[in-house]
């Protein structure tokens, strides 16, 4: 430990002045109701400008140092995208403060005012080490930390003006405190005035970019990341706060094949235990299936079953995989052209190494289920909330009631004191997210009711097991067919009553209507183009020999045209360019009768070659390196610099200049003679 205090820092250089970090890290705390850590990490971080003791610490400290911070950000990376999937990033960056906090620690305890660049970057610290980079140079940590705690605050609950209020008024801090004194002071407030005005007017415009860009983004990395449901592990947005980024974004296309109608729900996966707000079911391993001689049919069950049904589903697949989401009761699959397909225990059916879209047809017997029947683990009510369930169940006297009259009466009380809603909020501290769902809020989506379902019902003794998949709900004429978007994904409750498993969906149903009205604007013309992309995916990866002739054709048509568009213009220009080559050929180049030229033939007629290519300057140095002809270093230091400002300059060279030109060349062809 030394008692000395750091060295004063540069002239110009942007410093933190007293209290700032302190103000970052409150507003970082307030928004992400983590005020009390926030309150006690700014108080030691600020002590340091008052206490006289400073720790001696070398690069190997710092190094470890921000080594430590370095694990500990990968450990959360790591545990939060394993426990709440692609919405954990606005997780990791509420803990960011936390992660740097022991470097903000050294830097502002330590003896040195700056940490090395090589400190804090591995890939830094091995090039140096390496003799790439010499010094990278060095930070003042203060600046950066009190931005991640500025930028952490913003994926805090609260937001909107105070959020905007309090990151104003801690910048306008900063840039006083290192504000050039002899600026004057209304001139800097006027200044600060129109930033802060255009900031606003921005914060709005990228708030709304960000509302639009956002789920595409999601949606992208779900779709090739995770680019089928996990069947042994369903993430729920319960507990999280904000609105759910709804998808207009069209997954599946289901046709009426007998006028039967659609099913309303197409199942995907099944899970049977509930535990931190994630389903699980089990490790039950995949059995592969057994298709016919074509490989296009797949016999789910053994033996077809007479008054069955059949839909047509279409869905893209990502790399060649996916789930098949399928109406309950399938028990055959036809054309469906994949190398490979599994089945769950639970009834998930997920396929491998298939094309980019897949045209399946399901037949199905409704009112059917031919999953395994109930075990100890659909039976099973986490300790944390099953006093809860209990509570409600006997509030609503369902104990001892028939398993027909507590599905009605379950799905009475939910359709009558909950309502539906994709815009999450909390109450205050709570035990879990199904507290706070079933005694304060009374709102959420269908999540929270199918999982709040699943615990009741089996609290009664009844078995029950969480469903997700597709609601099937909205017809387009443009298509002539259902279509399923990824706002449709649902989940549900399965029963088990009377020896079998039904759908039991105690959602209200208004959530279609609701997320319908909140449909983006530009659907339509994105409806237009997912119809036109859906029908060359059809073209491309067809196996019907039938359709690919009048489907080209289709697709020649506007390629004719093109070609016929782009000929014509070829032809124009053509001709353009042929005009213009011609008065280009009247017109002497600049430095075309340098004295210079006749002096190369006849260097060449002496029998020293120019390769093809090779740059003037490099042909004449080369020249003169070979020691085998005289006076090319003559040409190289005194006719070659003129003739290059003759000949690019573009104010050309003099009278004089040119007259000089003539008289080196004729010297020098006079002085070496062949």
């Amino acid at each position: 430990m030394s008692t000395a205090l750091k060295a004063k820092r540069a002239p110009g250089q942007v410093t933190v002045p007293p209290l700032g970090l302190a103000a970052a890290l409150m507003l970082w705390g307030m928004q992400n109701r983590l005020w009390p850590y926030a309150a006690a990490m700014a108080i030691v971080l600020e002590l340091a400008r008052l206490s006289p003791w400073r720790w001696h610490l070398s690069d190997k400290d710092y190094e470890h140092i921000a080594d430590v911070s370095g694990i500990g950000f990968v450990v959360v990376v790591i545990y939060v995208f394993d426990t709440y999937s692609f919405q954990g990033v606005y997780i990791i960056l509420q803990w960011l403060p936390f992660i740097l906090f022991l470097v903000a620690l050294a830097q502002r305890f330590g003896t040195r005012k700056d940490i090395r660049y090589s400190a804090l970057f591995l890939s830094v610290r091995r090039a140096e080490r390496k003799g790439t980079i010499e010094d990278a140079g060095s930070i003042d940590f203060d600046l950066p930390y009190m931005v991640v705690c500025m930028v952490s605050a913003t994926v805090g609950e609260s937001g909107g003006a105070w959020l905007f209020a309090g990151l104003v008024g801690a910048l306008a801090y900063v840039l006083w405190y290192n504000r050039p004194r002899n600026f004057r002071i209304v001139v800097w407030i006027g200044v600060l005035a129109f930033a802060v005005g255009v900031g606003y007017l921005n914060q709005i415009g990228m708030l709304k970019a960000r509302r639009a860009i956002e789920p595409v983004v999601m949606n992208f990395f779900r779709d090739r990341i995770m680019s089928y449901r996990n069947p042994f592990r369903s993430y729920t947005a319960m507990g999280e706060i904000g609105r759910l980024k709804q998808s207009d974004r069209i997954v599946l296309r289901v046709e009426d094949l007998d006028g039967g109608g659609v099913p309303t729900l197409l199942h995907e996966a099944t899970y049977r235990s509930f535990s931190k707000n994630v389903w699980l079911a089990g490790n039950t391993a995949f059995q592969e299936q057994i298709s016919d001689l074509e490989g296009t049919a797949w016999d789910i069950e053994p033996v077809p079953i007479e008054g069955s049904r059949a839909v047509r589903i279409s869905r893209s697949l990502i790399r060649g995989r996916g789930m098949l989401p399928l109406p309950r009761g399938t028990f055959r699959i036809e054309d469906l052209p994949v190398e490979e397909l599994h089945k769950h225990q639970l009834g998930a059916l997920r396929v491998n190494r298939g094309p980019g879209l897949i045209r399946y047809t399901a037949r199905f017997a409704p009112g059917r289920s031919f999953e395994h029947p109930p075990g100890p683990a659909d039976m099973l009510v986490p300790t944390d909330v099953g006093p809860l369930m209990s509570r409600i169940t006997a509030d609503l006297g369902l104990h001892g009631a028939r398993p027909e009259e507590v599905l009605k009466k379950l799905q009475q009380f939910f359709l009558t004191r909950f309502q539906y809603s994709v815009v999450l909020r909390r109450s205050g501290p709570v035990a879990t997210p199904l507290h706070d769902f079933l005694l304060n809020t009374r709102s959420g989506h269908c999540e929270y009711f199918a999982s709040a379902t699943v615990l009741l019902l089996r609290s009664l003794g009844i078995p029950a097991r969480y469903a997700t998949g597709y609601s099937v709900q909205e017809y387009s004429p443009l298509e002539n067919s259902y279509i399923v978007r990824r706002r449709h994904a649902h989940s549900w409750t399965l029963a088990y009553i009377n020896g079998g498993w039904i759908d039991f969906d105690t959602t209200p149903p208004v959530w279609g209507a609701l997320e319908a009205d909140a449909a983006s604007w530009w659907e339509g013309a994105y409806d237009l183009l997912s119809w036109l992309g859906f029908k060359f995916s059809r073209w491309r990866w067809s196996s019907d020999e039938d359709e690919p002739a009048t489907n080209l054709l289709w697709l020649i048509v506007p390629l004719l045209v093109v070609l016929l568009w782009r000929l014509v213009r070829t032809q124009r220009v053509s001709e353009r360019l042929r005009g213009e080559r011609r008065h280009l050929d009247r017109r002497v180049q600049p430095g075309a009768d340098s004295d210079l030229y006749p002096l190369l033939r006849v260097l060449e007629e002496r029998g020293i070659a120019r390769q093809p290519g090779e740059p003037l300057g490099r042909w004449l140095k080369r020249l003169a390196r070979r020691d085998d002809t005289d006076g090319i270093d003559e040409i190289v230091a005194e006719i070659l610099p003129v003739h290059y400002r003759y000949r690019f300059d573009p104010h050309g060279i003099g009278a004089e200049e040119r007259e000089a030109l003539k008289r080196c060349v004729r010297y020098w062809l006079a002085r070496y003679p062949q």
